[in-house]
């Protein structure tokens, strides 16, 4: 399920907030799936950071993000058996109604854009995996870039 989404003018640059960045993620995943490296590559600003997910349960004290800056690095693991991947539900975070500032403030800077995608990964009609993460994307030089990744939650389907 797509939340808030109007069609997009150019499929990259928001409109009005909410729907580049869907249709930035909807690419996104398209190139993923396509194995279209270098769609995927256009995808991101590099440095990429990536907060890992904690361990049993545990942030590490003292955890550092892992800083990308090579596109190749950023491709996940997946097994052999991997097909696709699907998106369940994407949401526009930084929506222009999830922050009004206090009266007589006018903003600065313009909005980040921020997704939260829940996507399931799938061995050919099969679903094993499915992930919730946080993208915060930049926009630079007129384009939309994931910066971050923030894992929140994995979620695999029964052994068996």
């Amino acid at each position: 399920m797509i939340v808030d989404m109007v069609e997009p003018d150019d499929g990259t640059r928001a409109v009005d907030g909410r729907d580049g960045p869907v249709r930035f993620y909807e690419r996104y995943i398209e190139a993923f799936n396509a194995r279209d490296e270098p769609t995927f590559a256009s995808c991101f600003h590099l440095p990429v950071s990536i907060l890992r997910l904690p361990a049993d349960g545990v942030d590490q004290t003292g955890a550092t993000p892992i800083v990308v800056t090579e596109v190749a690095q950023l491709w996940p693991a997946l097994p052999p058996t991997w097909t696709r991947s699907t998106i369940d539900e994407l949401r526009v975070v930084a929506a222009d109604e999830a922050y009004e500032p206090r009266a007589g403030f006018a903003d600065r800077s313009p909005r980040r854009a921020v997704l939260q995608a829940t996507v399931t990964r799938w061995a050919g009609d099969e679903p094993y995996e499915q992930v919730h993460v946080l993208y915060i994307l930049s926009n630079e030089d007129g384009r939309l870039g994931i910066k971050s990744i923030v894992p929140l939650a994995v979620a695999s389907a029964p052994a068996g």
